[in-house]
């Protein structure tokens, strides 16, 4: 209907407004108001209070009464389940500071958890503490993901030996990667052997998500990964293999070489991200024979990503030479942004630590100044004021 109105027009949201009024025959200001024409998001605390026949739902929107913000109108899901598998909901329509809403308990059905918004309908910040039962029922029974995973998330602070055994109990029946990476981010600060059992078959999970996450949750491998993170040099994923190589690196310094000596051959992907890993430890290790590979990496030859890293790593490892300074000129001069930055970072860099270059960077910059976009661009470089 919208679009038949408006063939070919200019229109503003007011016309869609309109086109759902007359298609739905109610009025929607309401929504428009809160979503469209003002900001923020409703955020709830929630609070319950239960016994053997009923539970009392006490909500109340936190965010600040401001012009553009005010309180929210919005239909939400209040949703009991029981310890025999059935639930009951009622949807009410929360529009007030503080609102209650009572559902009623079937006859000798004892609540195994309580849900606000299930599925995470709505669009909000929500407070609601529940005791670990709840928390333990939801991570293990909830239908949707979102709601095991905030039953996950809700545990963080929750003792290491209070929670585990949930943990690897839910861990083991989970289908969803989120909800595993949750799991994953809390067992890593677990030293009991059989989180690092699970963990140590996390490095093997059939979802690269997982094993995604498993690197991102240490800083450095510990001692006890090590064996199975090394595995990983060979990971399909070309990004978690660089990730793994850079891990490996930095938390077992004395093996580098070795780690050099197993990923020689790889390249990544089309960025060549792998490759361009591999180049900076191998500089790092005080290895200047494969300062030429990144330098080329550098010219344009090579995709805008691979140059952009290139000249990151050939900055943050000190090296520069007359090739590296004009690929980089080069790339400040693109209509990409992200490789005009590089370049220009890099020749801001050289500029200001080498008085040789610094005449080259200077021959380069003057003999292309005649527009102003030239100028402004050298300024950056030189770190003038232009008139």
């Amino acid at each position: 209907h919208y679009l038949e109105s408006h063939p070919y027009s200019n229109v503003d949201s007011e016309d869609l407004l309109v086109a759902f009024h007359e298609t739905l025959g109610y009025s929607l200001d309401w929504f428009w108001d809160q979503w469209i024409y003002r900001g923020g998001e409703p955020i709830y605390q929630v609070k319950t209070i239960s016994n053997e026949t009923q539970t009392i739902f006490n909500v109340t929107q936190l965010q600040e009464n401001l012009p553009y913000v005010g309180l929210f109108k919005m239909p939400i899901v209040f949703e009991l389940h029981f310890s025999d598998g059935t639930s009951v909901n009622k949807t009410v329509w929360i529009s007030e500071k503080q609102t209650q809403v009572t559902l009623d308990h079937p006859s000798g059905k004892k609540l195994a958890y309580p849900l606000f918004d299930p599925g995470n309908q709505v669009i909000k910040g929500c407070l609601f503490e529940k005791s670990f039962e709840y928390l333990k029922a939801q991570a293990l029974t909830a239908k949707h993901m979102l709601d095991r995973l905030d039953a996950i998330e809700a545990l963080q602070e929750t003792a290491s030996d209070k929670k585990r055994e949930l943990l690897h109990q839910v861990y083991k029946q989970e289908t969803f990667y989120a909800v595993k990476e949750a799991i994953i981010d809390q067992l890593a600060k677990d030293d009991h052997k059989k989180s690092k059992a699970l963990l140590i078959a996390a490095t093997k999970d059939a979802d690269v998500q997982v094993r995604k996450a498993l690197i991102s949750a240490f800083d450095t491998i510990p001692e006890f990964l090590k064996k199975s993170v090394e595995l990983m040099l060979n990971e399909r994923s070309y990004q978690l293999q660089e990730d793994v190589l850079n891990k490996l690196c930095l938390s077992f310094p004395k093996e580098i070489n070795r780690y050099l000596d197993l990923t020689k051959l790889e390249q990544g992907n089309n960025a060549h991200n792998v490759r361009l890993t591999w180049l900076k430890w191998k500089i790092q290790q005080s290895d200047k024979s494969v300062k030429n590979e990144l330098s080329d990496f550098t010219s344009v030859s090579f995709d805008f990503n691979t140059r952009r890293t290139a000249l990151f790593i050939a900055k943050d490892n000190q090296l520069i030479d007359e090739t590296i300074i004009a690929n980089a000129f080069n790339a400040a001069r693109s209509p990409n942004n992200r490789l005009s930055n590089a370049g220009v970072s890099y020749l801001t860099w050289a500029y200001s630590i080498s008085e040789n270059y610094k005449v080259q960077i200077d021959e380069l910059l003057n003999q292309n100044a005649s527009e102003k976009w030239e100028q402004e661009l050298n300024a950056k470089i030189q770190k003038v004021k232009t008139k």
